[in-house]
């Protein structure tokens, strides 16, 4: 982890001795949050509750999370790794409304990776391919509700 935000070259433990960049480490983070997220079903009435049940998932998995942090006078985190990894939470909206706004935290030099975390229809379709957003992975990942 002190390489990972060293922003060196580290080695994958669990793979013998193959470099990875820091790009590579933090994509595998992203996504292994994301993975994380998508293991559980939600109950929830609005955004906040949301969040709120979000961060709880990743909190119980040994996470470090701050909620709606202030990141600059235009931009506010939902939730917030100790890593740099931002977590944004939408429960309506649309699809280019969201990534417009993830490219804006992509733009940010606090943000290291971004999953865009959603409740929304347009999140069920995933993505065909792990992009970067601003040189920075990305991932989107679908929130199930779960029923009464």
């Amino acid at each position: 982890m002190d390489a990972l935000r060293a922003g060196e070259n580290a080695y994958d433990m669990s793979g013998g001795a193959e470099a990875r960049t820091t790009v590579e480490l933090l994509d595998f983070r992203v996504r292994r949050i994301a993975n994380l997220m998508a293991g559980f079903r939600y109950l929830f009435g609005d955004e906040y509750q949301l969040q709120e049940a979000v961060a709880k998932v990743l909190a119980d998995a040994g996470e470090t999370v701050t909620r709606e942090l202030i990141l600059d006078r235009k931009n506010r985190a939902d939730l917030m790794l100790a890593d740099g990894l931002l977590v944004e939470v939408k429960v309506d909206g649309s699809l280019s409304a969201a990534l417009r706004q993830c490219e804006r935290y992509s733009a940010l030099d606090a943000v290291r990776g971004i999953v865009l975390a959603a409740s929304v229809s347009w999140a069920r379709r995933g993505l065909v391919s792990r992009p970067l957003m601003g040189g920075k992975p990305f991932a989107m990942v679908f929130l199930p509700r779960q029923c009464l």
